[in-house]
């Protein structure tokens, strides 16, 4: 959009929208600080949105999905005029059914009326649109045209018992009790628990003097007054949003969509406090403050994670994570806590890792196999074939090998293999794979991987040669120090202190 047309669309926005602005001061007025907060970030981010928008579609999509947001806290005024607003950049039936629902709660029946209209000439099948076209009808006591929309919304969904029920008040109203009544059994078989359907059988059967049957549905009322139940997907999603803490993880997801971290952590903490139990929220919060490196308050968070539900395998493996490098022991603890509730394979990939970080091989490689078994990932593979070969075992080489069927191009793989090739008697085959690798990426770690191979091939003085040229690096060091000594028996593909032992969760951040 050139810059001019773009300047002058900001400015018609901001003056349309600038009534809207001094409206939902007033309507916002009551609701907690940090629902305002974000509600009014909300908005400035729907804006934006509008703003950077190339169509129509685009622009409609933003009001709406602000106007939910309003609809889910019951700010129908607000819900009205946003849902307007989307329909006049396009006339989308999701939209107009929503505001018709909005205008219905509102008191405008008239006005309900009309959006359910257009939605049923736009979407013909839609049978919750029909159905809400007949109880508005209903209730402006239009009883021919309910009976008509109800009846279309029951040929859609024959199976709907709030539908069912509905027409049988209106066909009450008509006076065909005998297939009011037909419907409202039907219904009862559909949904014994609701109390309404029994309770409108006992009142027709009543008014017609058939005492038995009153007795005999009077006798089959739950003891409530509930309504059959309706499968309304639009108003799920606005019911969705109408839970406090969904609202502020609208606006984290809002934020991180366009890089804002920090005011996604914001919009998670008042999800958090808003919904203190609830798990997922809680971890989110944690997965954002430790990617943001906020390692102290990530620890913080996840540790009261645990202290409110102490039974939640989840919560103690992010505790155990967020723990792994500040407080080893502590993270260690977490972690046996979490295995004991669920021993799911996350948590036993990180007690691995933790296995690998103080050097016991055997029960890394134990851990290792047990999760290759369960599934075929290269990574597994991998680590399983670095336990093997920690402990001296050239069983390393079969795993390393997996790894690479699993994953033909992985270069580290390569490397590990080659040098494992070199010291389980495969000295030629080490050589060909370390001048493949040496080819593709000329480095330290590759030119000490040839060395290896030098040696397994026999080559003894050119491997020490190649090692040489590599010093101070310690995987140079240990090689020279076995050809010096003359002693291969404990000689290993990495040096002990090198951080190609350690999986990607317990090594240095680099």
């Amino acid at each position: 959009m050139p810059r001019v047309g773009r300047a002058w669309l900001a400015v018609l926005w901001l003056a349309m929208t600038s009534w809207a602005q001094a409206e939902e001061v007033d309507d916002l007025a009551g609701l907690p600080s940090a629902l305002v907060e974000t509600l009014r970030t909300a908005r400035a981010e729907t804006m934006q949105k509008v703003l950077d928008a190339k169509t129509p579609l685009e622009r409609s999509s933003a009001w709406g999905q602000l106007a939910m947001l309003y609809h889910a806290q019951r700010l129908r005024e607000l819900a009205r005029n946003t849902y307007s607003e989307a329909l006049r950049q396009a006339d989308l039936s999701e939209w107009r059914y929503l505001r018709g629902i909005a205008l219905s709660e509102l008191g405008d029946i008239d006005g309900s009326i009309r959006d359910f209209t257009q939605v049923t000439e736009l979407e013909p099948k839609d049978a919750t649109a029909w159905y809400r076209l007949g109880l508005a009808r209903w209730l402006t006591g239009e009883v021919g045209e309910a009976r008509v929309a109800l009846e279309q919304s029951l040929a859609i969904t024959p199976g709907a018992a709030v539908v069912m029920a509905t027409l049988a008040d209106v066909l009450v109203a008509e006076g065909d009790n005998a297939r009011a009544i037909e419907l409202l059994e039907r219904a009862w078989e559909i949904e014994p628990e609701a109390g309404q359907t029994a309770f409108k059988l006992a009142s027709i059967h009543r008014q017609a003097g058939d005492l038995d049957a009153v007795e005999v549905w009077l006798t089959r009322d739950p003891g409530n007054r509930l309504a059959p139940k309706i499968e309304d997907r639009r108003l799920l999603e606005v019911a969705y949003l109408s839970q406090s803490s969904r609202v502020f993880e609208v606006a984290a997801d809002w934020a991180l969509a366009r890089g804002d971290r920090d005011q996604a952590i914001r919009s998670l903490r008042n999800a958090v406090t808003f919904a203190p139990d609830h798990l997922g929220l809680g971890l989110r919060l944690v997965t954002e403050l430790a990617n943001a490196n906020r390692g102290a308050e990530a620890i913080a968070v996840a540790r009261k994670l645990t202290e409110r539900m102490p039974d939640a395998a989840p919560a103690w493996y992010a505790f155990a994570y967020v723990l792994r490098a500040s407080n080893p022991v502590a993270a260690r603890s977490a972690l046996a806590r979490c295995r004991e509730l669920d021993d799911a394979s996350e948590a036993r990939q990180l007690a691995a890792a933790f296995a690998m970080q103080d050097g016991e091989y055997k029960l890394a490689s134990e851990l290792y196999a047990g999760l290759l078994a369960e599934r075929a990932d290269a990574r597994h593979a991998y680590w399983l074939g670095i336990a093997r070969l920690g402990r001296g075992d050239c069983g390393g080489v079969a795993a390393l090998e997996r790894a690479l069927a699993l994953q033909p191009g992985w270069g580290k793989a390569h490397i590990v293999l080659a040098r494992a090739e070199a010291l389980c008697g495969r000295g030629d085959v080490a050589i060909q794979r370390a001048s493949a690798v040496l080819r593709a990426r000329d480095d330290a770690d590759t030119r000490i991987t040839a060395a290896f191979a030098r040696l397994g091939a026999g080559d003894i003085d050119g491997a020490a040669e190649a090692a040489r040229s590599e010093l101070p690096h310690t995987d140079a060091s240990m090689l020279l120090e076995s050809i010096e000594s003359d002693s291969f028996a404990g000689l290993r593909p990495f040096a002990k202190a090198s951080t190609w032992w350690l999986p990607p969760s317990v090594a240095p951040a680099e």
